[in-house]
């Protein structure tokens, strides 16, 4: 079991939430890093327009 901090740690190398690694949260995530502000906007919609399928 590993130590609040370690899962933190955790957590940002995959990029994801502690909630996640501890199997309470089961979204995807999508990482965004490098992505500018009007790029995470259009992938954001786009999310929104497959779930209206």
């Amino acid at each position: 079991m590993p130590s609040p901090p370690l899962l933190v740690e955790l957590a940002k190398l995959f990029y994801v939430s502690t909630d996640y690694l501890l199997g309470l949260e089961p979204h995807q995530t999508v990482n965004v890093s490098g992505l500018d502000e009007k790029d995470v906007a259009l992938i954001a919609q786009l999310a929104d327009r497959l779930r209206e399928r």
